[in-house]
């Protein structure tokens, strides 16, 4: 998914809304978070747990006592803002089998929590500016 056009269709959808483009981006961020922690599988719940919201900067730690539940993000992803005072929301997994749980190997079939929310809620955003 290329981001920066990402970011333009969430222009789009602020101005085919009458939603200020703050509110969208955090409501959508917020979406998107909730969609990978979902899709997040649990074992023990600490890939769950630690996922992690960054704004302005990225969110490094990792919850060493998380359960099932979610305290931030996976991998990592960057959502970009440009304009008055807007920053990136980042959302991150430290952990280090998360590529795997994402991407799979020859052991273990992707996950696909990140790309699969990222691509719905692109859809979402795209069906609703046309």
């Amino acid at each position: 998914m290329n981001t920066q056009s990402f970011t333009g269709d969430l222009k789009k959808f602020s101005d085919k809304t009458g939603i200020e483009l703050e509110v969208v981006v955090r409501k959508i961020a917020f979406d998107i978070y909730r969609g990978i922690t979902e899709k997040t599988p649990v074992l023990t719940g600490r890939a769950k747990g630690n996922w992690n919201i960054g704004l302005g900067r990225i969110n490094n730690s990792i919850n060493e006592s998380a359960t099932s539940t979610p305290k931030g993000s996976a991998g990592k992803l960057k959502i970009p803002l440009k304009g008055a005072g807007l920053k990136s929301i980042y959302i991150t997994n430290n952990l280090p089998y998360i590529y795997t749980l994402e991407y799979g190997n020859a052991s273990r079939t992707p996950n696909n929590m990140v790309s699969s929310t990222m691509n719905e809620t692109a859809r979402m955003v795209r069906n609703v500016i046309r």
